[in-house]
């Protein structure tokens, strides 16, 4: 299941190897927990849909939110879940424990590798919360770390401010996910661990059945080639020239969030996205 993944982690941060064999372990449990991880995760599902707000929040001025959290604990893979403002579900509480996930020796000599983990493990959440369809639900999931605001959200599979589902107030419609079909594990990583800052240079290729992509952005320059199928003959290309982005706030027409449109657009368009093709340098 993460072979692609590992492989490019391997050839992208090249870990020593005391960290593949953390790295192994990790990636194995993760394997060895994805029915349990399914099973309540459809449980969870069953449970918590829109039309169910109502009889699942408590009726105070300040519960204004619909978002359901999955939280856990730095360092820590463990996870439990409450809508927000309100009490951890009990039926829920750690659902996935320390037994379940190898927690890897965080003590990583190559730099990178530990949020490349958790970037794995939320990649790894959010594939199976789109298998088990909680999509359909029509609230933002998500993970939160400590409580604090720096959320990732299975929705849009991004963290905190460049996600759309970022702090929905009082929201009295189902939302709906960004993407006519399914990603790959492989494209949700991409989205998830390629696609931020800092950033030097961020790379994405994507085909279809007629011809393929080559898309970079750089200095807030966004480049895009049109290339024909299985060949680096360049159709058509464009470039243009971006406001620079923050980390910390999403706007229009910056770099970050360009980047982010383009491979939403390109999904919806029939485009897959190549991980073996794909980087970031930063």
């Amino acid at each position: 299941m993460f072979q692609e993944i590992f492989q490019h982690i391997e050839k992208t941060l090249a870990p020593n190897e005391v960290e593949k064999i953390e790295l192994t372990a990790f990636f194995k449990s993760m394997e060895d927990s994805t029915p349990k991880l399914k099973e309540k995760l459809t449980q969870i599902g069953n449970k918590y849909k829109f039309e169910n707000l109502h009889n699942l929040k408590t009726p105070t001025s300040y519960d204004t939110t619909n978002t359901l959290f999955f939280w856990r604990e730095s360092f820590n893979f463990s996870l439990s879940i409450a809508l927000d403002e309100e009490d951890i579900d009990n039926n829920f509480t750690l659902f996935i424990n320390e037994e379940d996930i190898y927690n890897p020796l965080f003590e990583f000599e190559t730099p990178g590798l530990e949020k490349a983990c958790f970037d794995v493990y939320h990649s790894w959440l959010g594939f199976h919360f789109q298998s088990t369809k909680l999509y359909e639900n029509g609230i933002p999931m998500g993970i939160t770390v400590n409580s604090s605001i720096t959320s990732y959200y299975f929705n849009d599979f991004s963290y905190a401010n460049f996600s759309k589902f970022h702090e929905l107030y009082a929201i009295d419609k189902k939302v709906t996910r960004p993407f006519v079909r399914d990603l790959t594990l492989e494209e949700i990583f991409i989205r998830t661990h390629l696609i931020k800052f800092p950033y030097k240079r961020i790379v994405l290729f994507s085909s279809n059945l007629h011809h393929s992509e080559k898309t970079k952005l750089e200095n807030s320059i966004l480049e895009i080639e049109k290339l024909e199928l299985n060949s680096d003959f360049i159709v058509t290309a464009i470039k243009k020239q971006l406001k620079k982005g923050s980390p910390y706030d999403r706007k229009d027409n910056t770099d970050i969030d360009e980047i982010i449109k383009y491979m939403e657009s390109a999904i919806n368009k029939g485009f897959k996205f190549n991980l073996k093709k794909c980087k970031l340098e930063i």
